[in-house]
C-alpha cells in the first residue's frame, strides 16, 4: 500500500483508493470517508458519496482546488458518459459549473456575454476555496457569484454586466458586494490567515488557541 499527502482546504485526512487486476486491465476504485457533504470529493462534477470505479479520463476533485485526471492506458476505451477525447482544465471547470447550476453553453453568446462567462468560471473555484476557509474557521461568511445589471449599478442601459462577489454575514444576514479586485485581495489574506492556523497545528476541533485579526476588521479566536 502506498499513500499520497495532499494539503488543501476541505480535504479529509484520508480517502481510500484501491487497485486490482481484472481481465486485461487494472481497475481503480475510490471510496470517500464519512464526512459532511461539503467535504466530499467530486467525480466528473458530482459529489462522490459511495465507492466508485474510475474510468479513463475521469476528473476527481479533492477539497476546493486539487483536481486530478485519471489516466488508464490499459483500458482507454472505457470512459464515463460525456467525456470528450481531449479533457483540459476549461472542460473540467465548465463541468463543475454546470453541476453548480450555471449555464455553460456558449452558442449564440456575444463577446460581452463570453467575457462575463469567463469571469464567472474564473471566480468559481476561488469562491469555493473562500467558503471552505470560512466554514473551516467557523467565520459564518458565505461567498457567491453575483451578476449585477447596469440598472442595478446605476449605469446607462447597454453597459456591461458587472461580475462581483456577494458576501453574506450569516450571523446577522447583512450583505455586501465586493468587486473582483477587492475579493482577490481578501482571498490572499484569507489564505495567509488559514496557513497561520494550519502551521500552528490547528483544525476546527483542535486544542490550540490563536487570536487573529481578520481582513474585515473583526477578530477570530480558535479554541
Amino acid at each position: 500500500m502506498c499513500g499520497a499527502v495532499c494539503h488543501c482546504v476541505f480535504v479529509c485526512p484520508t480517502h481510500r483508493a484501491s487497485w486490482r487486476t481484472e481481465g486485461a486491465g487494472t481497475v481503480a476504485r475510490v471510496k470517500p470517508t464519512n464526512q459532511p457533504t461539503s467535504h466530499l470529493p467530486q467525480l466528473n462534477g458530482r459529489r462522490l458519496n459511495d465507492e466508485t470505479e474510475l474510468r479513463h479520463l475521469d476528473r476527481l476533485l479533492f477539497g476546493s482546488n486539487l483536481l486530478f485526471l485519471y489516466i488508464n492506458p490499459l483500458a482507454p476505451q472505457l470512459t464515463s458518459k460525456g467525456t470528450p477525447a481531449d479533457v483540459d482544465w476549461d472542460f473540467a471547470m465548465d463541468e463543475i459549473a454546470r453541476f453548480e447550476g450555471f449555464d455553460t453553453n456558449t452558442s449564440g453568446l456575444t463577446l460581452e456575454q463570453l467575457r462575463t462567462r469567463d469571469q464567472v468560471l474564473e471566480l468559481l473555484p476561488m469562491i469555493s476555496e473562500a467558503n471552505a476557509i470560512s466554514e473551516e474557521m467557523l467565520k459564518k461568511r458565505k461567498f457567491e457569484v453575483a451578476l449585477l445589471s447596469p440598472l442595478f449599478m446605476g449605469r446607462p442601459r447597454g453597459s456591461p454586466t458587472e461580475v462581483q462577489v456577494l458576501v453574506t454575514n450569516e450571523h446577522n444576514k447583512n450583505t455586501s458586494f465586493w468587486g473582483r479586485g477587492k475579493f482577490m485581495d481578501k482571498r490572499y489574506q484569507f489564505q495567509d490567515m488559514y496557513q497561520v492556523v494550519v502551521l500552528a497545528g490547528k483544525t476546527t476541533h483542535g486544542l490550540m488557541s490563536l487570536r487573529l485579526q481578520l481582513p474585515d476588521g473583526s477578530s477570530h479566536t480558535t479554541a
